[in-house]
């Protein structure tokens, strides 16, 4: 599902984003700090994005 739902998202708006909504929303929804201007997640960072170690895992489990 968490890949899927970066894919959806970088075909919507071109980018990865830091992280996503469990239930499906859109990430630029999101609140994460709202005591700051920084209060969305960002846009092309993979800091604490799954999608590395997912797409990693999901192959060396597709070659076992």
């Amino acid at each position: 599902m968490a890949l899927d739902d970066t894919v959806k998202q970088f075909d919507r708006t071109g980018t990865i984003w830091e992280f996503y909504d469990s239930l499906g929303g859109k990430p630029e929804n999101l609140v994460r700090k709202p005591q700051t201007k920084q209060n969305t997640p960002c846009k092309d960072y993979l800091g604490h994005n799954p999608v590395i170690e997912m797409a990693r895992i999901y192959d060396v489990l597709d070659h076992k």
